[in-house]
């Protein structure tokens, strides 16, 4: 099975890499900035462009499952929200349209519990109102409109949020 990390080379992303890896899974990992992995398991490191449907496609060539743990970081978004809700929309719609072409299977998005609330205070489940209001947090809930809506409109791919 060929899976593609999408934020592969962050925090969750590595580690979800190592974990795959070990069970016989072909990874490919994707950034949008230039990596070199400290861990020499990972051979099929590759850059992209978010807002190149182009790059976006070809990254999905020829493989099963996408994992999308990307995303523009707490600080980052904080920094420029419109470059992060572009990221969010634009990046994300491209991944459903390639994964539309590629013929992906499934699409499993990693979004955050900060989208619910900061602090996070109580109980929280799925059904849970989306209160927060950082940059953050929003950008993660717009990606999770974008893939849910994808799921509804599309019977033949599969997604995970």
């Amino acid at each position: 099975m060929k899976v593609l990390i999408l934020g592969g080379t962050g925090f969750i992303g590595e580690r979800l890499a190592d974990y795959l890896i070990e069970k016989k899974y072909e990874i490919t990992i994707a950034s949008r900035k230039n990596y070199k992995s400290p861990n020499r398991k990972i051979r099929n490191i590759i850059k992209i462009n978010w807002n190149d449907a182009a790059s976006i496609e070809k990254a999905c060539e020829g493989i099963d499952i996408v994992i999308f743990a990307a995303g523009v970081s707490a600080k980052e978004s904080s920094e420029n929200l419109i470059n992060t809700i572009e990221f969010s929309k634009k990046g994300t719609l491209n991944l459903i349209n390639a994964a539309k072409k590629c013929s992906i299977k499934e699409i499993i998005y990693l979004s955050t519990a900060h989208v619910y609330c900061s602090p996070l205070l109580g109980k929280i489940n799925e059904n849970s109102k989306l209160e927060n209001k950082h940059p953050y947090a929003i950008s993660h809930s717009i990606s999770e409109e974008i893939i849910i809506k994808a799921q509804k409109n599309c019977n033949n791919l599969k997604t995970k949020v």
